[in-house]
């Protein structure tokens, strides 16, 4: 049986969908195929976003900041959206099985602010993680 495919949506990816995309790969792999794309790519892996993975033990090999462009055509039976924006500009974007809205503050918009964009990427990747886990839980009771 073929694992359901997820896609994590923000606006650049270069963090919170990164992270979330890293996280369900390193977490649930073995129940999702997982991948993540922005409206607006910024064509970067953001810096938090590798120390916030790194610091919980995730590789990042294989990350990169993707298009929704390269996904035309593709159909994701779970589309999560992470922020507000990509939402607003993608609203026909929906999941087959389900299209799940869970919006994180930007550690982007702190990064200039040292310590405090990386407690902001990392609170995001514990809110994440926590939500993955429970999709994943989900997913492997049905």
């Amino acid at each position: 049986m073929a694992k359901p495919s997820i896609i994590f949506v923000c606006t650049g990816n270069s963090c919170r969908s990164q992270i979330a995309e890293a996280m369900m790969r390193h977490l649930g792999g073995h129940v999702f195929d997982a991948y993540s794309a922005g409206t607006k790519p910024s064509g970067a892996v953001h810096p938090l976003a590798e120390a916030a993975l790194a610091e919980a033990g995730v590789g990042i090999e294989g990350l990169r900041s993707k298009s929704l462009d390269e996904f035309a055509g593709k159909s994701f039976d779970y589309v999560v959206t992470v922020c507000g924006s990509a939402e607003k500009e993608c609203p026909a974007l929906r999941g087959t099985k389900e299209t799940l809205r869970w919006p994180v503050e930007d550690p982007v918009a702190f990064a200039d602010q040292g310590q405090a964009g990386r407690v902001k990427a990392r609170h995001v990747r514990e809110i994440l993680t926590d939500r993955i886990l429970a999709l994943i839980d989900e997913q492997t009771t049905k």
